[in-house]
């Protein structure tokens, strides 16, 4: 608007009329406005322009921070599981190590009162045999007894 076309006009008109002068000061001050009001108007722009830019921009940063925090959760969720899955094991395990010690200490107890058993019956065995000979003995004893008590010959020992 402010270009050379303008400004001829502006000299043709000023030379048309008497107070020259002052109109052409006041188409002066006119176009140097309407300089600084498109000059606005592009400052203005730009600077809405800058604006929508900029809020594009965060728009999408607020997106990718949302999924990020989504994969994290979803990460830290995985992870809670998988701790949680280990210490079940470890808890298994235990339990299964603690119930394998049991079991062993049970058959060595087993084992011990097997052996504890077997003594016992031997002993028993070798208890009934001597009384068994003992018994035999004292009847053999009986025996030679009544003979000499019927031969009338009683020893003084017995």
């Amino acid at each position: 608007m402010g270009g050379p076309p303008f400004e001829q006009e502006l000299s043709s008109a000023c030379c048309q009329t008497g107070s020259g002068d002052t109109v052409l000061l006041q188409l002066l001050e006119f176009k140097t406005l309407l300089l600084e009001v498109v000059e606005d108007l592009q400052i203005q722009k730009d600077a809405k322009t800058l604006f929508e830019d900029q809020i594009s921009k965060f728009v999408l940063e607020k997106q990718e921070l949302e999924w990020e925090k989504e994969s994290l959760q979803y990460h830290t969720e995985t992870v809670v599981n998988q701790h949680t899955e280990a210490l079940m094991n470890v808890q298994k395990q235990l339990l299964k190590y603690n119930l394998e010690k049991k079991a062993i200490e049970l058959e060595q107890k087993l084992a011990l009162q097997s052996k504890s058993k077997d003594s016992h019956l031997n002993q028993l065995g070798e208890v009934e045999k001597r009384f068994s000979a003992l018994s035999r003995q004292c009847t053999m004893v009986k025996q030679a007894l009544e003979k000499q008590e019927q031969s009338g010959k009683v020893p003084e020992n017995v």
